[in-house]
């Protein structure tokens, strides 16, 4: 899994690449968020990547993408951005 995003103010636009063809859903978390909550990214790839734009919160935004597969299996990865 490969997490890349390009900040524009306070929306970062965030491309999830991935590699595993089974893909189910990938959700993602604000940690900062005032209600952080889980939220859908996706749950289908075009050419192996997913792209949504996400609203920032000012400050530090510590943002949670997890990747589940249709067997059972779960990544998750961290991505920090101060805004």
């Amino acid at each position: 899994t490969n997490i890349t995003y390009l900040l524009q103010g306070m929306k970062a636009k965030f491309r999830v690449e991935v590699t595993e063809e089974n893909l189910d859903e990938i959700i993602y978390k604000n940690s900062n968020d005032p209600n952080p909550r889980e939220r859908n990214f996706c749950s289908r790839l075009t050419n192996g990547a997913c792209e949504k734009t996400v609203i920032l919160r000012t400050g530090s935004n510590n943002i949670w993408f997890t990747v589940h597969d249709k067997a059972g299996n779960v990544v998750s990865q961290n991505v920090e951005i101060v805004v």
